[in-house]
């Protein structure tokens, strides 16, 4: 008894290196990125006319609208912030940057109050985070 030929299939390729593949390459992502930290307050920076110059390794601190301060994602209080920044400054050659975000709804006058006291606490070198506001089409 002769029986019909089978139909030919093309052999199926094994997908299972492909997979591996692909984990390796998420775990080595997962590894190899930076995360940015949760900030504590959700500041929202005022806008400049002017981009910033890039600091590297600051210390962040926060200033929110209703007036609550953050450091480096932890909320603190005045005294805390001062007695921290003096500690994080006290021998380091040079000392580190500052960079304080403040709120664009926090009052100007907080702003230069908490500029005042960073510079009482020790910080040769601070910035202010600002939004790099797009140019206009009518300049």
């Amino acid at each position: 008894m002769r029986l019909p030929p089978r139909p030919w299939h093309r052999p199926r390729e094994p997908i299972g290196p492909l997979v591996d593949i692909v984990f390796l390459l998420l775990i080595f992502f997962l590894l190899a990125g930076t995360l940015e930290p949760v900030l504590p307050l959700a500041v929202a920076p005022p806008h400049a006319t002017r981009p910033g110059v890039p600091l590297d390794g600051p210390i962040r601190v926060q200033l929110a609208a209703d007036g609550r301060l953050g450091l480096d994602g932890q909320v603190v209080s005045d005294a805390a912030l001062a007695t921290a920044i003096g500690a994080r400054l006290a021998g380091t050659e040079p000392p580190p940057a500052v960079q304080v975000e403040a709120d664009g709804d926090a009052s100007s006058g907080a702003v230069l109050d908490l500029l005042g006291r960073l510079r009482t606490a020790g910080a040769e070198r601070l910035a202010l985070v600002t939004i790099a506001e797009s140019p206009r089409a009518d300049d």
